[in-house]
Parts: C-alpha cells; sequence; structure tokens
C-alpha cells in the first residue's frame, strides 16, 4: 500500500531552520514504513500561513 506524507511547521523561527521539519518528515516515514506502506509523496509547509485576521 502507498502513502503520501504532509509536514509542516507552526512559526517563522521554525521555517528558518530546516530541523524541525525534517525531523518531522523523518518521523512520517518512519511511521509509515512501519505499516508496511510505500510513501510515494511528500508535501511540506515550511512557513506558509492559514492566518487571515479580517
Amino acid at each position: 500500500m502507498k502513502a503520501a506524507i504532509s509536514c509542516r511547521v507552526s512559526t517563522d523561527t521554525q521555517a528558518g531552520e530546516d530541523i524541525p521539519i525534517l525531523g518531522g518528515e523523518n518521523e512520517c516515514q518512519s511511521f509509515a514504513r512501519g505499516k508496511g506502506r510505500e510513501v510515494v509523496v511528500g508535501c511540506r509547509n515550511d512557513g506558509l500561513t492559514g492566518f487571515n485576521p479580517d
């Protein structure tokens, strides 16, 4: 079975560092492999926000 993963960071500070998002991505990949899944695509959101003050 195949899997897709999505990783994001929460703050601008985290977006400036690769460590948090890489750690999350690695955790997701490990989890998927542990469930016998093949990760075929990964999406990163490293700093974009959905915040809208209006």
